[in-house]
């Protein structure tokens, strides 16, 4: 069963406007933005690589990887990722609510709680999840829209690149 988390003051409209800036449902904008910020810190973690080189190399791959993807199964991704690419600013001039309430998936939610509670501070899942937003990396759509092409999960996909970048 999906639960919820609040993003409350300045992570919830933060939220709204770089969703809106991406031109995505800020449910989803903020799904992601959770999930590729905690992932590149588990990259970092993982391949003792420097947090901003690493960023910038992910930017570097998901601007560069405009692979289509081929077969049946990949056809929804590939037009997952083309909507991902293709989605244009928006600002819908409504007012910015102060708080914000996204679902998350079951698939999500043992991860992001393990994470909130990793540092033994009892941090609550909304209030970890503003910190994610707030620092979440700007090229984090991209991302998605490569991990998608390549049939890969965002994290499967960060931690790839990350892999190969600790090589050179």
């Amino acid at each position: 069963m999906p639960i919820c988390i609040t993003l409350a003051g300045e992570s919830g409209r933060c939220a709204m406007r770089r969703a809106n800036a991406a031109g995505l449902p800020v449910e989803l904008w903020a799904r992601l933005a959770i999930e590729g910020d905690r992932q590149l810190a588990r990259a970092v973690a993982l391949t003792g690589l420097d947090r901003e080189t690493l960023r910038a190399q992910l930017d570097e791959l998901a601007d560069r990887d405009k692979r289509p993807a081929i077969g049946l199964v990949t056809r929804s991704l590939d037009g997952y990722s083309r909507l991902l690419r293709a989605a244009e600013p928006s600002d819908s001039g409504r007012a910015r609510p102060s708080r914000l309430t996204v679902l998350i998936p079951d698939t999500l939610a043992l991860a992001w709680t393990r994470a909130a509670n990793a540092n033994g501070g009892g941090e609550s899942l909304s209030a970890w999840a503003s910190d994610r937003v707030l620092s979440a990396p700007a090229g984090v759509v991209g991302w998605e829209a490569a991990a998608a092409a390549a049939g890969d999960s965002l994290g499967e996909w960060i931690l790839a690149a990350a892999v190969l970048a600790a090589r050179v």
